[in-house]
């Protein structure tokens, strides 16, 4: 993140482009960074998004009988990305504000909430208190006992993510590990990465791993049959990412699956807009 910054004071220089319009080429640089690296994973992986994308963009948008109104679904992918646009805007005429005032550290602190903006897609968010993500790392888990659990919440460049990991173990030393994130400073690129569609699947004569959209969440599973071990993740809110992965020869995806739906996601998916600040 602090490259990001400095990125932004070395463009003028670098790449001769008018100081007033830094910050803009700051942001663009970034954003086309992120969305190569989507494109190249699309074909490498060999996935096509482009009738998905299409087909999420035609949603968004209604056109009215006459042709001459326009709206777009506020809820959507799309009308997030309109509104991050708004957001960035305004941010865009905070840093230069701060620039003209010639304040080495208001500029840092500008700098530093435009990127927690354009990151938490429009919002600048505050992760949540590791004692928040504590009761959803139970002590017991589909009948594993937890050994060791850890919470932690640090932050950078006005972007915050907390992370809560425990450890399981059964009687016949089958083992389970359940990760959550809160990637709230990060949720912009998380509803990115859900607007574009991305699913992959890829097969082996040893197992597999596939990444797809289901109810509305992202999904990732991989199993690996010969080391008897895989991981079961999903996104909720575009906000938390629970992982549980397990290696054992009692546990199959099934059991993931399961014991995963276990656990109170309902109640963390409500947290999803807690320490959200527009604007």
């Amino acid at each position: 993140f602090y490259g990001a910054y400095l990125l932004y004071l070395g463009l003028p220089n670098t790449m001769r482009c008018p100081q007033d319009k830094a910050v803009g080429y700051t942001i663009v640089t970034i954003l086309i960074g992120f969305v190569l690296s989507i494109i190249l994973g699309m074909i490498v992986g060999g996935v096509t998004a482009a009738g998905t994308m299409g087909a999420a963009v035609g949603n968004a948008v209604r056109i009215g009988d006459s042709g001459s109104n326009v709206s777009i679904d506020t809820d959507s992918a799309l009308g997030k990305l309109a509104a991050l646009g708004q957001q960035m805007e305004k941010q865009g005429k905070k840093m230069e504000a701060a620039k003209r005032s010639g304040d080495a550290n208001a500029q840092a602190e500008a700098a530093s909430a435009m990127l927690g903006t354009m990151l938490g897609g429009g919002s600048q968010v505050e992760a949540l208190a590791p004692d928040a993500i504590k009761p959803f790392l139970p002590e017991k888990l589909a009948g594993f006992k937890r050994e060791s659990i850890s919470v932690e919440r640090n932050g950078a460049m006005g972007v915050q993510v907390s992370t809560g990991r425990a450890t399981y173990r059964d009687a016949n030393d089958n083992r389970l590990e359940l990760e959550i994130t809160d990637m709230g400073g990060a949720k912009g690129i998380m509803a990115l990465a859900g607007f574009a569609g991305i699913e992959t699947e890829k097969e082996t004569a040893y197992g597999y791993e596939k990444t797809y959209k289901q109810d509305g969440r992202l999904v990732n599973e991989r199993w690996d049959n010969n080391s008897h071990n895989g991981e079961f993740g999903i996104v909720l809110g575009d906000r938390f990412a629970v992982k549980l992965s397990g290696s054992g020869e009692g546990l199959d995806m099934n059991m993931l699956k399961s014991a995963l739906s276990s656990l109170n996601l309902a109640g963390l998916e409500s947290l999803k807009d807690q320490g959200v600040k527009n604007g």
